[in-house]
């Protein structure tokens, strides 16, 4: 009988160990899919990111287009004809050129 008991004892430890080590093996499954979760957020935030960089970028781009054209403009009549438009406007325009240009990646400022 004796011998009966020492088992039962071999097995209740055997099944709590078991038991345990599952305990722990769904802990780290648990935690492997808060991880996958929290991965999928932050690629999703960084896509946004990127979404809003390009967004910028191409407003960059038609701001710089259209300092361009004024640009253009009043430089040509400013050469063309010193009465038609004053030199103070072809500096402004100059300057908002400059610094739409200083927004548009990959554009270096270049003297006009």
């Amino acid at each position: 009988m004796a011998a009966g008991i020492g088992w039962g004892r071999i097995f209740a430890q055997t099944q709590r160990s078991v038991e345990s080590k599952s305990g722990v093996a769904q802990e780290l499954r648990t935690e492997e899919k808060a991880g996958l979760e929290q991965a999928k957020a932050e690629l999703q935030q960084r896509q946004a990111q990127v979404s809003q960089a390009a967004a910028q970028v191409v407003q960059s781009q038609a701001n710089f287009g259209i300092a361009k054209i004024n640009y253009d403009r009043d430089h040509s009549l400013f050469q063309k004809d010193l009465r038609a438009v004053a030199k103070q406007d072809v500096d402004a325009t100059k300057a908002n050129l400059d610094s739409a240009q200083a927004f548009v990646p990959g554009r270096s400022m270049a003297p006009a």
